[in-house]
């Protein structure tokens, strides 16, 4: 689905993350203090050289909070500067340049990133004049470019992916966690509970049958009643996603299995009346 107008804008200026800010304040504030440095050992900076360097750092700075569109505004300063004298004696703001390519490989944008240093390479012999020296700098700075971008996109691509394969991992570990609680829950529903009611049916048929045993067998059923009534949370609890379980159910099965008469049936819910 192609994304409209609007989209496109607004991924056009939302801000890099906190890291690639970061990275682009500091290689502005690199930028201002070599350039600095380097004029006070040589020849000092005049004040249309040094207004230059002020908005060139500045604009870089503030680039990554408006993302391609903040990283376009200073290759545009940086291309008019080029067209001036004053940038001559400045040499630094080129790591700007450098920077911008390296964020838009790791952003998989390499061909805007190869147009990005060719026009540079082109802009610096515009410049400078053919010189060896200089055009071999300018492309060992730009295959160095390259390798350090490339290694960082995939170290970056890495960890991406790493995290979602973590994030995959939890979801179906969570997924058969769900799988064995339910797959418990039913377990014990079908087999503890089904028991339960099983022997409460057959000592009510004791019962009947030796009317005189029928104080021993009371706190027998009685037990069993509390049992199942404590065994309906810790089924719930096992497998939220599934109804409740009915003991009611499992005692109305195992009357059909084990008494085969309505009468007896009705003797048994009288007795133990599972809720």
């Amino acid at each position: 689905m192609r994304k409209s107008l609007k989209e496109r804008f607004t991924d056009l200026v939302r801000p890099y993350s906190r890291g690639y800010r970061l990275a682009y304040v500091l290689t502005s504030v690199s930028v201002a203090v070599l350039e600095v440095v380097s004029h006070a050992i040589s020849t000092p900076l005049d004040m249309p050289s040094f207004l230059l360097l002020t908005a060139l750092c500045v604009s870089l700075a503030m680039a990554p909070w408006l993302n391609r569109a903040g990283d376009l505004l200073y290759v545009g300063a940086f291309a008019a500067a080029g067209a001036t004298s004053c940038s001559v004696s400045l040499a630094f703001p080129a790591l700007g340049m450098f920077l911008i390519a390296t964020v838009w490989i790791i952003h998989h944008r390499t061909p805007q990133a190869s147009l990005l240093l060719t026009g540079y390479i082109l802009l610096m012999l515009l410049q400078d004049g053919s010189q060896p020296s200089r055009i071999f700098s300018d492309v060992l700075l730009s295959a160095v470019t390259f390798a350090i971008a490339f290694a960082l996109r995939n170290f970056i691509d890495g960890a991406a992916r790493s995290r979602r394969e973590l994030e995959e991992s939890k979801v179906e570990t969570a997924k058969a966690a769900a799988a064995v609680r339910a797959k418990l829950a039913a377990g014990l529903h079908d087999t503890i509970a089904r028991d339960l009611a099983r022997i409460s049916i057959s000592l009510e048929s004791l019962v009947a049958v030796h009317p005189e045993l029928s104080e021993e067998i009371a706190p027998v059923v009685d037990l069993a009643r509390v049992s199942s009534r404590r065994l309906k949370p810790m089924i719930a609890e096992m497998n939220l996603e599934a109804s409740a379980p009915s003991l009611r159910t499992a005692v109305k099965e195992s009357t059909l299995m084990l008494l085969p008469n309505r009468e007896s049936s009705s003797r048994h819910s009288a007795l133990f009346p599972f809720p």
